[in-house]
């Protein structure tokens, strides 16, 4: 199976997978066959790119080891900000990436719609916990790793709707609202005694640059909670590959190139390091375009370094770009 984005979806594409709205309701069923009308339907419903299954991806499997059922439990956890929920789905997902031998080949499949913030920091909390392995944390900090990273955005819950689903550019003053949100959150967080330490701090402090740069406080270096930064650069990676109200998702490789900008500024060195060796940079199953003009399908993603993965061309061939001069161009 493959991931087609909606503009590139033709009569006749097979779907590898149910295609469903964000309401969680069952649009076209996995196996259907794709008609002009039902393509019209997938524009109207918002839907922005589907698995399909064709020749080329036939022996291309994805089975993301947080499947769908614990993504809905968790985002439905997060939507009554049930914190005994929240912590189960914590430890469920740390376990599963922990036990799971090829954990970084199907952390998790490309949301058909544009995500809200609950899915966004399911995603988040996925990569992280997914870095964290990475760097060789234990359960717990694992566990208290997930847990921030599946409420940084909470304080999002204070900023006024119109301005986090405004069209077109923030301006200076709307900007600065949306900045308050780390404070927002840690002051939300502070009410109950039953939450991390850790937790609260990812909150506070997910928007804090290697650089003193950031915000709230400008804090520097070492003097972010590691955790946090861990946490920062998986926030920073999904907002950049997502479809947003006011923007379009961002390709791998510009996303690649914006967040390599921020060594030294934005991110800790190490961490940015650790996140190009364990984080699943390119989907399974996306279509990319490499060096010789080829386009090629991402056929398995290599632990260590995800910038090259296994890739497949047309012809079925297999090639692993850690040895071939071939490189992803877009």
């Amino acid at each position: 199976m493959r991931y087609i984005n909606i503009e590139n979806i033709k009569d006749d594409m097979v779907t590898a997978q149910n295609i469903k709205d964000k309401y969680d309701r069952i649009l076209i069923t996995a196996g259907s066959i794709l008609s002009r009308q039902k393509i019209k339907q997938l524009h109207k419903f918002g839907i922005i790119g589907v698995y399909i299954e064709d020749t080329w991806s036939a022996d291309i499997f994805i089975q993301p080891v947080v499947d769908e059922q614990l993504a809905n439990d968790t985002v439905k956890a997060l939507e009554k900000f049930s914190l005994d929920e929240i912590y189960d789905c914590a430890s469920e997902i740390v376990d599963r990436l922990m036990h799971c031998d090829d954990y970084m080949n199907d952390v998790e499949t490309i949301e058909a719609y544009d995500e809200n913030t609950f899915e966004h920091s399911l995603h988040v909390a996925i990569n992280a916990v997914t870095l964290g392995i990475g760097l060789g944390y234990n359960f717990y900090r694992l566990k208290n790793l997930a847990v921030g990273a599946m409420l940084h955005d909470i304080g999002k819950q204070l900023v006024p709707l119109e301005i986090i689903t405004k069209n077109g550019r923030l301006t200076e003053s709307e900007l600065s609202v949306v900045r308050m949100h780390p404070e927002f959150g840690y002051n939300i967080l502070a009410k109950d005694i039953n939450i991390y330490s850790s937790t609260r701090a990812i909150v506070y402090q997910h928007h804090e640059n290697w650089d003193g740069t950031g915000y709230p406080r400008g804090l520097k270096g070492n003097e972010i909670y590691e955790l946090a930064m861990v946490t920062h650069i998986c926030d920073v990676y999904d907002a950049l590959i997502s479809k947003r109200s006011y923007k379009e998702a961002f390709s791998f490789q510009k996303t690649i190139s914006i967040i390599k900008d921020g060594l030294d500024t934005m991110y800790n060195p190490s961490i940015l390091e650790a996140f190009f060796q364990y984080v699943p940079i390119y989907h399974k199953g996306t279509e990319i375009k490499i060096s010789n003009g080829d386009n090629a399908l991402v056929f398995r993603n290599n632990r260590g370094d995800m910038l090259k993965p296994v890739i497949k061309l047309k012809n079925s061939t297999l090639i692993d770009l850690r040895t071939s001069k071939l490189e992803i161009i877009s």
